[in-house]
């Protein structure tokens, strides 16, 4: 990042990172209305029980996420280390 290599980072964490400056990235749900149908969701209390998409065992976006708005953390998730395997499946 001191280099200027680096363009975009994200973290949870909401201190200082060495060599950059913090933004803020506002996360928001959003659904196409064959998923909701599929999955039959009809409250923002639904949402751990969905499929959910991580990147690894230490992406823990959607858990925060869901912590905050309804004190659920995600049940059914599923890893996918890279968008190119996520093309793939």
């Amino acid at each position: 990042m001191k280099d200027g290599e680096v363009m975009v980072y994200i973290c949870t964490n909401a201190g200082p990172v060495n060599g950059g400056t913090l933004g803020m990235l506002r996360y928001q749900v959003l659904v196409s209305p064959s998923f909701v149908k599929r999955y039959n969701v009809s409250s923002l209390h639904q949402l751990a029980k969905l499929p959910c998409l991580v990147f690894d065992e230490y992406d823990k976006l959607q858990h925060q996420f869901l912590a905050e708005i309804s004190d659920y953390t995600p049940k059914n998730t599923h890893i996918c280390p890279s968008s190119e395997g996520l093309s793939k499946q």
